[in-house]
């Protein structure tokens, strides 16, 4: 009972995160076949990225001229990023990882990307006397 209701937790999550791009998450299919988001040699990487906390983005891009027009939604693309939140102060991982996907934006990624953000570096110097400042008189 459960690993059932364990599945069904890491199917809505899948579904929602963006790791179902092949659409056979909770199927017959993806389950025997091995060809889902849960399963096989790389699955228990995704499984625990799936079941961990994470901070995701869902982005909509809609045709504003159609909804002005025609007064419907017309769907454009879609997208959704996200990072684990153990570590992460969501404040300042959005504008890094929402500029990382930013690339993606309106083009078909042929399925799920797993990728790293890279990490900045900063590398300082020989510190250097700028010389003595006055003492301000008030």
């Amino acid at each position: 009972m459960e690993n059932m209701q364990r599945e069904q937790i890491d199917f809505k999550n899948a579904l929602l995160l963006g790791y179902d791009s092949e659409g056979t998450i909770g199927t017959d299919k993806g389950k025997w076949s091995g060809h889902t988001g849960v399963s096989g040699n790389k699955g228990d990487d995704l499984l625990s990225e799936i079941e961990e906390t994470r901070y995701f983005v869902v982005l909509l891009a809609y045709d504003f001229q159609v909804f002005r027009k025609e007064n419907r939604h017309k769907l454009l693309w879609e997208t959704r990023f996200s990072i684990n939140e153990p570590r992460n102060d969501f404040t300042k991982a959005l504008p890094v990882i929402a500029q990382y996907a930013s690339r993606y934006f309106g083009q078909d990624s042929h399925g799920l990307l797993r990728t790293k953000v890279p990490e900045g570096q900063v590398k300082v110097g020989e510190p250097k006397s700028l010389g003595e400042v006055e003492a301000s008189q008030k």
